[in-house]
């Protein structure tokens, strides 16, 4: 939303649509009218909202609640990146509501990317990369988790092979 103050001052409170074509808008927290930018970070604010036009009409008077945010969501990858002996059902979780945006072929994710929506079966050697939206269009850094699948057990030889011997063998 944007608000137009009464002195010509436009604040950009939420990002979204201007709500008054030429009206002018005050905007009122409490009872003091906001000239400038005062919002705190990740505080709620009920607004009461009054238009004016050019010819002085003024409309009825409404309210709202805000949340400013400035904030971008932290999102985890469960089970972390690391070496696995089977295949890895990963979940991604972001700390508030957020749309997560991920790739699997560790190219870097955009918001064209695919959206996660249910865990992600990872069965062969994996760089996950991954980042998220939150509503007010705060966008958090990309973050890399790399899964190493290895179902392969290791073999193992001694030498010399085994057998009776009449003296002390250094085995490797």
């Amino acid at each position: 939303f944007f608000f137009q103050a009464e002195d010509g001052i436009r604040d950009k409170l939420v990002t979204g649509v201007q709500t008054c074509g030429s009206s002018d808008l005050s905007h009122t927290i409490g009872r003091n009218t906001l000239v400038g930018n005062l919002l705190v970070d990740g505080t709620v604010y009920t607004m009461e909202i009054s238009a004016t036009d050019a010819a002085g009409n003024v409309a009825t008077v409404s309210n709202t609640s805000i949340t400013y945010d400035l904030t971008a969501p932290t999102t985890t990858a469960t089970p972390s990146g690391g070496t696995y002996n089977s295949a890895q059902s990963v979940t991604l979780a972001a700390n508030e509501a957020a749309t997560i945006y991920y790739t699997t072929d560790g190219t870097t994710p955009t918001q064209s990317s695919t959206q996660y929506s249910t865990a992600i079966s990872i069965s062969s050697t994996t760089t996950l990369k991954f980042f998220a939206k939150d509503t007010a269009g705060n966008i958090e850094s990309t973050k890399t988790q790399t899964y190493t699948i290895d179902t392969v057990a290791p073999t193992t030889t001694a030498t010399p092979s085994g057998g009776t011997y009449n003296s002390a063998q250094s085995v490797t």
